[in-house]
């Protein structure tokens, strides 16, 4: 067994249920928009439009912590972690985004090693 099979499903694990912990967004959307960016609202639009964002990063953990278990996922898993993680960096850090609070800060630590270590893995897998 290769080093990138023993480590994937450790990596894809460990990535799938970090990430995963943006359900917190679909189940309290104003507590989510309070704490990665310092926003506070009571209007319905944009806590739905918070659900779905949640939800969204939500079901790419779930592809993530899928993968983990079965192999054929992960090729599919990985890229598009790294797309949606990238997007996601490239929004917070964006012109205009200085006021994005502590944890939207550490998402952004987290998605770039995340990013770099499916990256990584994906050259890995295609260089073997």
């Amino acid at each position: 067994m290769g080093i990138t099979q023993a480590v994937a499903p450790w990596l894809f694990g460990a990535a799938g249920l970090i990430t995963l912990s943006m359900l917190q967004a679909v189940v309290a959307p104003a507590a989510a928009l309070r704490a990665y960016f310092g926003e506070q609202t009571d209007a319905p639009g944009l806590l739905a439009i918070v659900r779905n964002w949640g939800a969204g990063i939500a079901a790419c953990g779930g592809l993530l912590l899928a993968a983990a278990f079965l192999p054929e996922l992960r090729a599919a898993a990985a890229v598009f972690a790294i797309v949606t993680k990238l997007a996601f960096v490239a929004l917070v850090l964006g012109p205009g985004r200085s006021a994005a609070q502590r944890q939207a800060r550490l998402a952004v630590v987290f998605d770039v090693v995340v990013v770099a270590l499916l990256g990584a893995w994906l050259v890995a897998r295609i260089v073997a």
